[in-house]
């Protein structure tokens, strides 16, 4: 599997910025294995596009969602970055998602992040399931150093319910509320989308 964070790490579709970053890269692997030079260490983004990803058979997207009131504050937080940069980065994630369910939805799976942190193993069970891998408890063990987590914390649940939808990133892009209601029901088990 690859992680990819839209739209810091990957965008919908390959753009100049792609073409670049895939020649910066060959340029690096160039110099590191036939020069010997080492650096500079630049964080190159993906090569590839959603697009791409699509394209290829056999590729399963999985969409994480998380409520947009801890999702804006730990973008801020954690990543420093401010609150626009925040609320365009989970705008744009959102954006790409429901799109990437509108045109490949048997290829995607949307999981809600507060059900993936206070439900865990039944959730990568079913998520192992749908990728046709055995289910192992490794995938929900081990340590976060980066998060300096020793597991998983059910403590970053947002938990608010119909609450989520009351987020002021609502107010900049018309049609986001939607896109967004329409991404929390693909995540919820089918019971709850079918009484929903």
């Amino acid at each position: 599997g690859v992680k990819l964070c839209v739209p810091n790490d990957i965008e919908m579709d390959g753009r100049w910025r792609t073409a670049i970053r895939r020649r910066l890269r060959r340029i690096a692997m160039y110099n590191r294995h036939n020069l010997g030079i080492p650096g500079p260490r630049l964080k190159v983004k993906s090569i590839y596009s959603v697009r791409d990803f699509q394209r290829w058979p056999d590729t399963q997207i999985l969409g994480i969602l998380r409520d947009p009131h801890e999702a804006v504050t730990s973008i801020r937080e954690r990543g420093g970055h401010g609150e626009g940069e925040a609320r365009h980065r989970w705008t744009r994630a959102v954006e790409v998602m429901h799109r990437i369910l509108q045109e490949t939805p048997e290829r995607f799976r949307v999981v809600d992040f507060d059900r993936l942190v206070t439900e865990a193993e039944p959730t990568m069970r079913g998520l192992c399931s749908w990728l046709d891998v055995a289910y192992d408890p490794a995938v929900i063990g081990g340590e976060t150093p980066h998060y300096r987590l020793t597991g998983i914390d059910p403590e970053k649940a947002g938990n608010r319910g119909e609450g989520r939808f009351d987020h002021p990133v609502f107010d900049d892009t018309p049609g986001l509320r939607e896109k967004y209601r329409a991404l929390v029901a693909a995540a919820a088990p089918s019971g709850e989308a079918a009484a929903a």
